[in-house]
Formats: C-alpha cells, sequence, structure tokens
C-alpha cells in the first residue's frame, strides 16, 4: 500500500482486503471533516453499498467519542456485553445498525 500515494486508491485497496480477508459483505471508510465536526462516509462497497454511502456521524455522538478516546478497534458486541458501555449502549449500537456494521476499526495518519 506504501506504494499508492492516491487516497481513493490507499482507501479501495483497503476495503477490497477487509472484505476479501474477513469475510465482510459491506464495508465502508469514514473521514473526518474537522470544520464541521463530522465524520462523513468516503467510500462503500458491497450489499449495502447504497445505504452506507453518504452516512454522517456527529463528533458529539457517543459512538465516534468512543472511537477517538480508546483508539482501538470495537464491535457492536463490545457495546453490547462490557459495562463500561452501559450508559452509551443504545446509542452505539444505533450507530453501529445506521452503518450496517458489526466492527469499527479507527486509521490514524500523521501528514508531514
Amino acid at each position: 500500500m506504501t506504494s499508492l500515494l492516491d487516497l481513493a486508491q490507499i482507501l479501495q485497496k483497503l476495503i477490497r482486503t477487509f472484505m476479501e480477508d474477513m469475510f465482510i459483505d459491506t464495508s465502508s471508510v469514514m473521514l473526518l471533516n474537522p470544520v464541521k465536526a463530522e465524520y462523513q462516509v468516503y467510500l462503500a462497497e458491497g450489499e449495502r453499498k447504497r445505504e452506507v454511502g453518504g452516512v454522517i456521524l456527529r463528533r458529539d455522538e457517543p459512538l465516534i467519542q468512543v472511537i477517538e478516546r480508546e483508539k482501538k478497534e470495537l464491535t457492536k458486541y463490545d457495546v453490547l456485553e462490557d459495562p463500561k458501555y452501559q450508559t452509551v449502549c443504545e446509542d452505539c449500537s444505533r450507530n453501529f445498525e445506521t452503518l450496517h456494521a458489526s466492527l469499527m476499526v479507527p486509521l490514524f495518519s500523521k501528514i508531514k
């Protein structure tokens, strides 16, 4: 992937890899718009591509806050079963359903 310079190509390769290696039927990438303080689906592929494309989650959504704070993958089952998410369980579950997702993996990049 390091030989790819175009963001769209990098994300497309990433999505294809996830879908093929993890047997995922729908995958998407959300990018942060810092001006609007929201994440928007930038690229979606798979069976539910049309339903997921264009989804926007604000940075104040509990699911986004958990992902930004913990900086690690999170499953909808973590949210449902781990007592530490009890206060945000319903909101997070609703976000997972909106995205037709069962796993969120944050990706970070430092631009130099």
